[in-house]
């Protein structure tokens, strides 16, 4: 972690054309807690870079970049943005999500109630869900 810490960093891998990122983007926004996040979009060596479709959409958050780096894979990106995030907390959102209402404060709660070192949770998009996560969460 680099500078003033923050809450919460969330790191976003992306490659290529990225067509659902503004979708995801859209779906943090909603949240106040990952507003109030930093936002780390990693472009990792996408044949045209992606920043330029996201700037618009990044300008809404308090703290957002788009940082490119060479193409290493999603492990490299992530660990790229880990390396630059400046949050006590850190989350990795992959870019083809569709998060449901309230998923990064629910997360955040669970950390803070359980104190865990990390804090994992697969997301299925579907009606019916048989995770407990789901079912303690209400999500």
């Amino acid at each position: 972690m680099n500078g003033p810490s923050k809450e919460l960093s969330i790191v976003i891998p992306a490659y290529g054309e990225c067509a659902q990122l503004p979708d995801l983007l859209r779906s943090l926004l909603a949240e106040e807690v990952a507003r109030e996040a930093e936002i780390l979009v990693i472009d990792d060596g996408s044949p045209r870079p992606v920043e330029p479709s996201l700037r618009e959409i990044l300008a809404a958050f308090k703290d957002a970049q788009c940082v490119r780096k060479p193409n290493g894979g999603g492990p490299s990106a992530r660990n790229f943005g880990a390396d630059r995030a400046k949050g006590r907390r850190l989350l990795f959102i992959d870019q083809d999500l569709q998060l449901p209402r309230d998923f990064v404060a629910t997360l955040v709660k669970v950390a803070e109630e359980f104190g865990p070192a990390a804090v994992s949770a697969l997301y299925e998009n579907r009606l019916e869900s048989t995770s407990p996560f789901a079912e303690w969460y209400g999500i």
